[in-house]
């Protein structure tokens, strides 16, 4: 889920047969394999529930012990692909990458060494060297797009996509990768804003899987249309937040998650509010659970986004339940973590009592991307959170803004994303100082500042590949600086802070 249902399906679809229905299963069956196949099925089953850390070591010891060369390069694509669900679009995402990122990887270094793993490539099979072709080349071409801040590094992309579809159109590939490389297409156009030529990719999609008798394809292009169809924005909810967007979800651009032009009203909402679609009707009729859940997020996204602000969230919330129902069924831990921070948001709207153990499982979100999932992936979950803030407060429910930044918070503080966590804070400083008055907000304006000063501290001289992270973070800084010098003005706060910015050679209010 990490890749969004779409990707993630056709991941699944890769799987021998025997596999595909129940990944827990097939986890717990593969769970010993000794042989370098079984564990790279293992590996792929895993990356395909959102294990991603788990499924890097085992696709990682698949490669090392392969004794053949078509295991060995698929071991090493899926090794790749594992690597670049975690943390390989999350370049600069923000404030930089002096903790979080950096030490990990960057998408510049992910791609340089995909490139040098590809040259020493020996001659496959065909079918391996269609599979190491979908998962190196296609599948994380969203995901690098959502990242690309230049035309540099988005020509290549389309470059490759141009020809992925003349495969395509020259008949070289298998169904599976056919649908695949569609379904990659279209998603691109619905991320260069391109939403009436996806809308004809998409019912080009839903024509080639009904001729070619694939129920589950047919349903995922009809997914991607109403997906496509309830929104303009080129972050879309039931994608999941592709790990790329991490990087543009900085506070800069955080609002396009909640603002924009709102979603195509339905002609009929009946059918919305009971969850009912198309879609949602092919998936249970085979079984593909990780649809039927994908289909109720888009419909609970589709009424949070459409219904007016009085309305309650009793409709989403019932939609999100048996989501993560059916996400749990499909054995996604991905998605089920999509769900509850959902949820969590959802009983904010519903003005549920806001408790300890609502903290607890944003908390555990940030856990399991720290230690179990996608660290870029729960990062993108804490800036939804952020993004629902938002959106309270621009409608005025400052105490609800306030939950949302407490829950982020704490998701931050499970995923031991320091900087990230600063962005909280300074989220809730300007809320106190916008919903109160400035003096409320300058102890979270403090933790914020000192986070970020921290940072700048860790991450030292800057290097090449990290400078505009580095200045970024600069700038963050002095900003935060400024705003903490007016707002302490005669306390002593005030001192402490000019002091901190006199020794990090930052002049308040722009980077240096």
């Amino acid at each position: 889920m990490i890749f969004g249902p779409y990707i993630s399906s056709i991941l699944r679809l890769l799987l021998p047969p025997e596999h595909r229905a129940d990944l827990a299963a097939a986890e717990v069956a593969l769970g010993n394999a000794a042989s370098s196949d079984g564990r790279l099925v293992l590996g792929k089953v895993l990356l395909c529930t959102g294990k991603v850390k788990q499924a890097r070591n085992v696709l990682r010891a698949a490669e090392a012990t392969a004794s053949d060369a078509a295991t060995r390069a698929l071991a090493g694509g899926y090794r790749l692909l594992a690597d670049f669900a975690d943390f390989g679009v999350c370049r600069d995402w923000g404030a930089g990458p002096p903790l979080e990122v950096a030490r990990r990887w960057s998408l510049g270094a992910w791609d340089s060494e995909r490139r040098l793993w590809s040259m020493h490539l020996p001659p496959l099979p065909t079918p391996a060297a269609h599979e190491v072709w979908f998962v190196t080349q296609i599948a994380p071409l969203p995901n690098e797009l959502a990242s690309a801040r230049t035309p540099d590094e988005t020509r290549p992309l389309y470059g490759r996509m141009v020809r992925a579809m003349q495969r395509v159109e020259a008949g070289e590939l298998p169904e599976v990768f056919v649908i695949g490389t569609l379904l990659v297409h279209t998603l691109m156009l619905r991320l260069l804003h391109m939403h009436p030529q996806a809308q004809q990719s998409a019912a080009r999609g839903v024509e080639y899987c009904r001729a070619a008798g694939s129920a589950v394809g047919e349903g995922l292009f009809a997914l991607l249309a109403d997906d496509i169809a309830t929104t303009t924005r080129t972050t879309p909810e039931v994608l999941d937040l592709y790990a790329g967007d991490a990087r543009s979800l900085s506070r800069s651009p955080l609002d396009a998650l909640e603002e924009g032009p709102l979603p195509q009203r339905p002609a009929d909402w009946t059918s919305v509010f009971h969850g009912q679609s198309g879609a949602r009707t092919i998936f249970e009729s085979q079984g593909w659970h990780i649809g039927v859940g994908a289909a109720l997020v888009l419909a609970a996204s589709w009424i949070t986004r459409a219904k007016p602000a009085d309305v309650t969230a009793t409709f989403e919330i019932q939609h999100l339940a048996e989501a993560k129902s059916a996400f749990q069924r499909a054995a996604d831990d991905a998605g089920t973590q999509l769900v509850q921070c959902r949820l969590l948001a959802a009983g904010i709207e519903q003005n549920f009592p806001f408790m300890e153990n609502n903290l607890q499982a944003a908390r555990d979100i940030g856990v399991w991307g720290r230690e179990i999932g996608s660290f870029s992936f729960a990062l993108g979950l804490g800036f939804l959170l952020l993004a629902f803030g938002r959106r309270w407060q621009r409608r005025g429910d400052f105490a609800s803004a306030l939950r949302a930044i407490e829950l982020a918070a704490a998701l931050f503080e499970g995923l031991q994303a320091p900087v990230a966590s600063a962005d909280a804070a300074m989220e809730e400083a300007e809320l106190l100082a916008a919903g109160w008055e400035s003096i409320q907000g300058i102890p979270a304006l403090q933790r914020a500042f000192d986070a970020y000063a921290a940072a700048i501290s860790t991450m030292g001289l800057p290097q090449p590949d990290y400078l505009d992270a580095w200045q970024e973070l600069r700038g963050r800084l002095a900003q935060t600086g400024a705003l903490l010098l007016a707002w302490s003005a005669g306390r002593p706060a005030f001192d402490r802070t000019r002091q901190r910015l006199l020794d990090l050679n930052v002049l308040p209010g722009m980077s240096s």
